[in-house]
């Protein structure tokens, strides 16, 4: 008898489209640089965290490999990624990272792209 494995997508591949189209993640890797020796980069760890967040889950960062444990990760991010890549110390990582570059700053880059995006002019 052959197992069925279930990974729920939900909402989460509106938001995961979002994020690519806007190309998000190459947008903070190019300003956070990535670490070679580390399995996903500081923009796949950020979707991660939005992803999370818009989840609909109450709870905390350090629990979000559970949260990605049911989830399609090949078509969220890409092949390969796995929920345990999303440890609490990768996450933390790419806070201090964002915080080093500035929270601000990052947040302006990423508001000028998507307001490009969807022409909106104010």
């Amino acid at each position: 008898m052959a197992l069925v494995h279930v990974e729920r997508l939900d909402h989460l591949g509106l938001i995961a489209c979002m994020i690519r189209d806007l190309d998000l993640i190459r947008m903070i890797d190019a300003r956070l640089i990535p670490d070679e020796q580390e399995e996903i980069t500081p923009g796949e760890a950020v979707a991660g965290m939005i992803l999370n967040g818009l989840g609909f889950a109450n709870r905390p960062l350090s629990l979000t490999p559970q949260f990605f444990a049911n989830k399609p990760l090949d078509l969220l991010f890409r092949p390969g990624v796995r929920a345990e890549m999303f440890n609490r110390f990768k996450l933390g990582r790419t806070l201090d990272e964002v915080h080093t570059y500035g929270c601000d700053l990052l947040f302006s880059i990423t508001r000028l792209i998507s307001v490009a995006f969807f022409r909106v002019f104010c």
